[in-house]
């Protein structure tokens, strides 16, 4: 028995071990498959990698395949064609030729991506590409400047390893890597004209010579002759050399205005641009007659090319505009088939700086107004967010020191830390009080490390701002406000922030928004202003939760930061007819007084006063919004009491932005109503906007025209829209402004109002007081005002007595 059992327990272990093995199989198949597929998505993503930087690769050079690599390639078959004119010793077997010229395209396309991934990662050339070429690599964003640098490395260490072992022309190659090390490193095309002639000859002419001695090397690369160019080879590149050094001004003559604005010495600016011409076009004539006699042409050989310069030098020298210049440079290039040497800013890059350049003047020769302060305001706001970036409310940034070790290279000289010193300080005096955001104490002990990169660009912009804003003039030993805003902008362009550096980068943004909002350049500033709303909606301001568990001065830091934001928003899009694009959560914390910066209260009932504006006046109005009707009546029926305040600054802000906002609640209901004409009805009335002008007027006895002049050409043009709506009315409902002549009426309120706007000192769009001066003509006002000029005393007591009640309230 005891036999037998242990048999069958043996027969019935074999199935139980059989399917066990059969798990394991399938187990061990389905392991395989999935190894198989996970080696799969891993070639293929290796492949679109592959893909990926190679497209980046091309990118880098697309644009000088036809002038780089192609005129390159043509002049190396052209010595090989020469044959012993050039080369000597030279076994050339002609069924190799298409081997040549393949190797010949690739050395020169390597030899130019070295180049260009040093010249294009520059931070110039990064904002000039950003405009002309957003489709390359680095303002694309397919590349960091980091990156570039470290392909830059590569290629140039694999291109002199090729060179070295397969391909020659080693020499040739670290000759001409050299060179570019010194023209986009050491800035040797900037310093000197003969410097940046000499850099022009020496690298185009090494180029070829390199190009051409590698396709030589390839088509005999089976044969044990060792090749030489001969004398006259050797001498035909030295012509070269010394044309390209004597005719490469031209391409300086359609970039004078830009190269003197970053003081480039270049040819037509040390001469003039007449004997530059003259010069130029004499040189082209010598090497038209000089070339085909070098290698022996005859009268029909030289009468070709002397035709050739003739017509090209006729060109420089009778066509003269920015874009005949332009085709005077691709005839020479043409002509001595090169390709065109380093050049100053881009014809768009060069316009924005000139434009930037001429409003600052103009602002600084009509007066040191309004405009320049309220960009200084806006810049301030937006500073104090770039220096506290780092959830410091004092500013203080706790920036990891990878993020900062990026290095600027700066478009003349770094700004010295006595500029920072000066301007920051004239900001906390004059625009603090406006833009609550940043110690400028703080930000100076950041700046004091050389490479706080972040801090430096957010200074800059600040500075930038605060004196175009003020429109302070020029320091001859200082950089000027252009140069500051620029380096701001290419320090802002080399930095990846963090998420917690968005706050510097969120600021760096808004001060820029507030300097090209100064020059006149209001899409630019458009777009800074939605970049500086698109940090703040990454980090969260608008929401409550990013303040849970942060501290009482952290939260009240960052809720002004999100209140300037939503304000500056606000009144860019009303002032340019723009939808608004940042929303406020209404459960965020409560903002309180920073009273110990001797704020009080203004800015939270400016703040009180947008946000009221917003509940009343959504953007979606349509005539069947009962409710949105009525809560606008109420609100223009509303006399907020103005906060006690001995800042005149904060007062005029307050005073003119509580009138512009009514004033634009009417102009948002009034289409929507039956309005009657009855002055005494102060709801929706058609006299409404002459009553707010009126309180407006008694309000500003308070105030001195430099409080409303800080405020910059925002100022102007709230003041602007409450005058303009009284000439409507006068021009609408006539009988409204027919009174007697003891009494105040609404042609002597428009005449006060644009006397105002028009003493102001801003540099403020022209049109509006164009259009303001039109509508006074259409009320059957003259320009100069009109007989008896309405003084500010000439308010009614009433109003002045109901006003001092709202202060004491």
């Amino acid at each position: 028995m005891t036999s037998r059992s242990v048999t069958i327990t043996k027969r019935y272990n074999e199935p139980i071990s059989m399917r066990q093995s059969s798990l394991q199989f399938m187990q061990e198949k389905q392991a395989t498959h999935q190894s198989a597929y996970n080696a799969e998505t891993e070639r293929s993503s290796r492949l679109k990698k592959l893909a990926y930087h190679f497209v980046t690769l091309c990118l880098f050079t697309k644009s000088d395949m036809p002038t780089s690599t192609g005129i390159n390639t043509t002049f190396a078959i052209a010595g090989i064609l020469a044959g012993p004119g050039t080369i000597s010793n030279a076994d050339i077997e002609w069924h190799d030729m298409g081997k040549g010229i393949l190797v010949a395209l690739y050395f020169t396309w390597h030899l130019t991506l070295c180049f260009n991934l040093g010249n294009q990662r520059q931070p110039q050339s990064v904002i000039e590409d950003g405009v002309n070429k957003p489709w390359r690599p680095i303002p694309a964003g397919r590349i960091s400047p980091e990156l570039a640098h470290k392909w830059q490395l590569v290629s140039i260490v694999t291109l002199l390893a090729l060179c070295y072992t397969t391909l020659g022309a080693w020499q040739e190659t670290a000759f001409y890597l050299f060179c570019t090390w010194l023209y986009n490193e050491r800035a040797w095309g900037d310093k000197s004209w003969w410097q940046r002639a000499l850099m022009n000859a020496c690298g185009i002419t090494t180029n070829r010579v390199a190009t051409l001695r590698v396709a030589v090397t390839a088509i005999q690369a089976n044969s044990h002759e060792n090749f030489e160019f001969t004398n006259k080879g050797l001498g035909w590149f030295l012509v070269c050399a010394s044309l390209v050094f004597t005719t490469i001004q031209v391409q300086d003559l359609r970039d004078q205005e830009g190269d003197k604005l970053i003081d480039r010495q270049t040819f037509p600016l040390i001469l003039g641009d007449a004997p530059t011409r003259w010069i130029t076009a004499v040189a082209v004539m010598i090497w038209s007659l000089v070339c085909p006699l070098y290698w022996g042409l005859g009268v029909v050989g030289c009468a070709v090319p002397i035709l050739t310069g003739a017509i090209v030098s006729a060109h420089m020298l009778i066509c003269r505009s920015r874009e005949q210049d332009q085709t005077s440079f691709r005839l020479v290039a043409a002509w001595k088939r090169k390709k065109s040497g380093p050049k100053g800013p881009r014809k768009r890059t060069k316009e924005a700086i000139l434009q930037a350049q001429r409003s600052s003047k103009h602002a600084r020769t009509d007066t040191n107004g309004e405009i320049e302060a309220q960009d200084l305001a806006e810049a301030t706001s937006s500073t104090q967010h770039n220096g506290s970036s780092n959830s410091s409310p004092s500013g203080a940034s706790q920036s990891p020191q990878g993020a900062q070790d990026m290095t600027i290279v700066s478009y003349d000289t770094r700004i010295p830390m006595s500029s920072f010193s000066y301007y920051l300080n004239i900001y906390h005096d004059c625009l603090y009080v406006v833009w609550p955001v940043i110690d400028h104490e703080v930000l100076l002990s950041r700046l004091r490390n050389p490479d706080n990169k972040i801090a430096y660009a957010l200074a800059a912009s600040i500075c930038s701002a605060t004196r175009a804003q003020l429109r302070l003039s020029n320091d001859d030993s200082g950089p000027s406000t252009y140069q500051m805003a620029y380096e701001a902008e290419q320090s802002r362009l080399m930095l990846d922030y963090s998420k917690h550096q968005i706050i510097d980068g969120l600021l760096t943004c808004f001060f820029l928004h507030v300097f090209y909002s100064n020059t006149g350049r209001i899409t630019k500033s458009t777009l800074l202003l939605r970049e500086a709303i698109a940090y703040a909606h990454i980090l969260g301001l608008h929401q409550d939760f990013f303040y849970t568990d942060l501290d009482h001065n952290t939260i009240q830091y960052h809720l002004r930061i999100a209140w300037i934001l939503f304000i500056t928003d606000r009144a860019h899009s009303l002032q340019h007819d723009l939808p608004p694009t940042f929303k406020l959560s209404p459960t965020l914390p409560e903002l309180h007084p920073q009273q110990d910066a001797g704020l009080g209260s203004a800015f939270c009932s400016l703040c009180r006063l947008f946000q009221a504006f917003d509940d009343a006046c959504p953007p979606d109005v349509r005539s069947d919004q009962v409710g949105f009707l009525g809560a606008i009546s109420s609100q223009l029926r509303a006399r907020h009491p103005l906060p006690l305040c001995d800042n005149e600054i904060q007062r005029a802000d307050i005073v003119v932005t509580d009138s512009w906002l009514r004033v634009v609640l009417w102009k948002a209901a009034i289409p929507y109503v039956d309005a009657n004409t009855d002055p005494n009805d102060q709801g929706l009335s058609v006299s409404f906007p002459t009553s707010v002008a009126r309180d407006l007027l008694a309000k500003l006895t308070t105030l001195s025209s430099c409080a409303l002049e800080t405020h910059g050409p925002g100022m102007m043009s709230k003041l602007f829209e409450v005058a303009n709506s009284v000439a409507d009315v006068i021009i609408c409902a006539p009988d409204l402004a027919d009174v007697d002549s003891a009494h105040v009426g609404p042609r002597d309120i428009l005449c006060a109002l644009s006397s105002l706007i028009a003493s102001l000192r801003t540099t403020a769009n022209p049109a509006l007081l164009t259009l303001l001066r039109e509508k006074m003509m259409a009320c059957a006002l003259g320009q100069a005002g009109p007989g008896r000029p309405l003084q500010i005393t000439d308010v009614p007591d009433d109003d002045l007595q109901a006003e001092e009640m709202n202060l004491v309230d």
